[in-house]
This record gives structure tokens, C-alpha cells and sequence, in this order.
């Protein structure tokens, strides 16, 4: 994924470039070429109700016997939310490294992957998960796209990346395929003194307390109610999105960090 999203064709210019018109014959009076820079790049939150493309970028590249190809999907909206977010260049280099993770909360049976330094988490969709995605999408950038824009409280958790990978092995006759989003880590950086993971349920969610750093606690084990007013319009706000997309199956996480005296809600 790293690869892919650090190709020459899926970046966007880091530095003002001089395009050279196609007649190369040169005048007598001197001519100024059109220079493209980031402050000449589109807003953000523009892309993301209004793409100039939503096509998807594939890449593949040899390693070995190994052909590795990923897709990028909705390329240019998902490079746009990391911009508004600051964290494109970043996410790039976090992803050259990831780690295997035991993810404690969910009960999905999806495998997770982490970035070594912990910014981002990959996890894997099912088939049909990763259609629902691909029909999501679109209301998804539209719904960021009216919060960055508006200043609108949401408390979703972001999503950075949505990729197929495969890795074809002819001479072993072996193939892998793959489907991942990747997705900002809450917990990151931060040292919580509990987390819990809401569903807005009582029965069934509750679990014993090991006393871990960063252990994943549930509703019942959550005995204050931290109500504020930006809170709810934010959780109203998701939550009416959600309904108008048809997801439902959701929960939400709440990091308390006691030394920041803050909550972290995704």
C-alpha cells in the first residue's frame, strides 16, 4: 500500500512544476508558464463532494516470483480527507511497516493489522463487507466533506484507505487476495487509564478487568456518564448519517486519559 500510494502517479506535486506548451518553438517576446503548487490545489473538502474522477488506481510491482498488486479505490477522495487531516505524507511512511495485532473489543474474527509506530489500523473486510464499503463510500466523502466544510461535530472514527491486494506465486501455484481499510488509531500516543467500546447495549457487555494498559472495557463497565453538548450533536449527527446509509452494525470507542484529563471518542 505504501508503494502504491507513493508512486509518481498517485501523488500530487510537492514542488511547483513548469509545464512546457506542445509548440517548442520559441518567441520573440518571453512567455510565462503556468506553475502548479499546493496553493494552487483544490480544497479538500471540494474533492470530496466533488471529484474530478472516482476511478480506481492499480499498481503492480515483482518481487521474486511473487506478482503484488494493489488497487487504490476512490484515490483521489481518500488523498484528500488524509490532506485535510495533515497526515497523507505521514500515512505513506507508517504503512512501509506493519505488525500483526490482536485487537481486544471485537468479536468480528476480521484480522487487524497496526503500523509499527502505531498511527493507523488496517483491517481486513470480508467479501460482502468490502461491497457495502465500495456503496458507502460515496455518502461517506459527502458526509466529510459537510463536516470539514461547516465545522460540523462528528466523532467518526476516519477512514484513510480502502485497497485490494493480491499476491500471485505462478511457479508455486499459490495466489492471495485480500481487502483492506485502513482507518486512524485512536489510541495512538495516548496512555488511557480505561477505553471502552459502547454498542448502547446492556446485555452481554460487560467484561472482567485484567488491569492491562490500553484493556478494551464495555458498556457495563462504563459507570459515569460524561454528557456534554458538543458530544451529543456529534453523536446525533453520526448517527443520523448512518441510519441514511443503512449501517448499523456500530459501535463507538471512548478513550479516558486521566494525565490529559481528556476523552478520545471514535
Amino acid at each position: 500500500m505504501a508503494r502504491a500510494l507513493s508512486s509518481k502517479h498517485n501523488k500530487l506535486a510537492e514542488k511547483p512544476e513548469v509545464f512546457m506548451p506542445d509548440n517548442l518553438s520559441v518567441g520573440e517576446a518571453p512567455s510565462t508558464w503556468g506553475i502548479i503548487s499546493h496553493d494552487d490545489l483544490p480544497d479538500p473538502a471540494d474533492v470530496l463532494k466533488h471529484p474530478q474522477t472516482v476511478s480506481h488506481q492499480t499498481y503492480s510491482y515483482q518481487s521474486g516470483d511473487v506478482t503484488v498488486t494493489c488497487k487504490v479505490l476512490y484515490a483521489e477522495q481518500f488523498q484528500a480527507l488524509r490532506r485535510s487531516c495533515d497526515c497523507d505524507q505521514i500515512m505513506i511512511e507508517s504503512l512501509a511497516r506493519c505488525i500483526k495485532w490482536d485487537a481486544a473489543g471485537g468479536k468480528s474474527g476480521s484480522a487487524f493489522l497496526r503500523t509499527r509506530d502505531e498511527r493507523f489500523i488496517a483491517k481486513e473486510l470480508s467479501r460482502q463487507e468490502a461491497d457495502d464499503m465500495g456503496k458507502f463510500a460515496p455518502k461517506y466523502f459527502d458526509y466529510m466533506s459537510s463536516a470539514l466544510s461547516e465545522g460540523r461535530p462528528s466523532v467518526l472514527a476516519k477512514l484513510f484507505g480502502f485497497y485490494q491486494i493480491s499476491l500471485k506465486n505462478p511457479m508455486a501455484g499459490k495466489s492471495v487476495k485480500m481487502n483492506l481499510l485502513v482507518m486512524e488509531n485512536l489510541l495512538y500516543d495516548r496512555k488511557f487509564a480505561h477505553v471502552y467500546d459502547l454498542k448502547g447495549l446492556t446485555r452481554g457487555r460487560k467484561v472482567r478487568k485484567t488491569g492491562r494498559e490500553n484493556e478494551v472495557l464495555l458498556d457495563e463497565n462504563l459507570v459515569q456518564e460524561h454528557a456534554k453538548r458538543i458530544l451529543r450533536t456529534a453523536i446525533w449527527n453520526d448517527t443520523q448519517f448512518l441510519e441514511d446509509a443503512n449501517v448499523m452494525d456500530y459501535s463507538m470507542v471512548v478513550g479516558v486519559d486521566n494525565t490529559k484529563n481528556q476523552l478520545v471518542i471514535g
